[in-house]
């Protein structure tokens, strides 16, 4: 595993033009944060640093490069970045993977939302929004747990529903547990460590969007390989049909 981990980390040095490839990622990345930095002056009258990092998840060409990424690990392709080539197809594929992402989402967002509503009110509600606060933050990390292999299942069975079929998701996990923990973990401890970076002043919000590029690329790759390696095993779930192109 630490092999590929590794690999994963200098994934985005490798290949012809990767200076290139990651110049774009960063300068993406950072046009949407100044976005969200500049609407939330718009809205509230102040810089909204606070809310920027958040335009990763509407970022949809950074989105679409990283399913790109992703599908590369999944097959096995060369461990390199893909080019930042047709981009109404990213801009495309980014929604996708957008709109699955707020299927897992939605209701710890909810959650998480709510308490900081109440959060603000303070007062006799406290309580309260710690507890919905804290109760979202466990939901988010345990549905999202299986969002990648959610992906996988979708890339490999071309069907949206494969994303969202418990059973099914388990058995790939199942098959890898050990090692899909440990990427998971992996990425979690690498997404508070940003989030330590961006709290930074002045500095943080500098270096977000080439941090936040930087770790979706690695984590794509890495969960790719992951859910490939699964995925590519002889053992195959009894209501999964076969890969297109492959024998059922």
């Amino acid at each position: 595993m630490w092999v590929r981990v590794q690999a994963a980390l200098w994934l985005p040095f490798n290949g012809p033009r990767w200076v290139r490839k990651c110049a774009i990622g960063a300068a993406t990345s950072l046009a949407f944060e100044a976005l969200f930095a500049a609407l939330g002056y718009l809205l509230g009258g102040e810089v909204g640093m606070g809310i920027s990092p958040l335009a990763v998840a509407v970022n949809f060409p950074l989105l679409g490069f990283a399913l790109g990424v992703f599908r590369g690990g999944l097959t096995g392709a060369p461990p390199e970045l893909p080019e930042w080539e047709r981009w109404p197809d990213l801009v495309k594929t980014g929604v996708f993977l957008g709109l699955v992402l707020l299927g897992y989402g939605l209701v710890p967002l909810l959650m998480l939302l709510l308490g900081l509503n109440l959060l603000v009110r303070g007062g006799l509600l406290l309580s309260m929004a710690l507890a919905l606060i804290i109760l979202g933050l466990a939901l988010a990390l345990s549905i999202l747990f299986f969002f990648p292999m959610g992906v996988a299942r979708y890339l490999t069975e071309a069907r949206i529903e494969a994303a969202f079929r418990p059973a099914s998701l388990w058995a790939g996990i199942d098959r890898i547990l050990g090692e899909y923990v440990g990427v998971y973990a992996l990425a979690v401890a690498s997404h508070v460590v940003a989030g330590v970076v961006a709290s930074i002043p002045f500095a943080g919000p500098l270096a977000t969007p080439f941090l936040a590029f930087y770790l979706i690329v690695v984590q794509a790759r890495l969960f790719g390989e992951t859910c490939g390696r699964a995925l590519r095993t002889p053992a195959q779930s009894q209501d999964a049909p076969a890969p297109p192109g492959q024998p059922a």
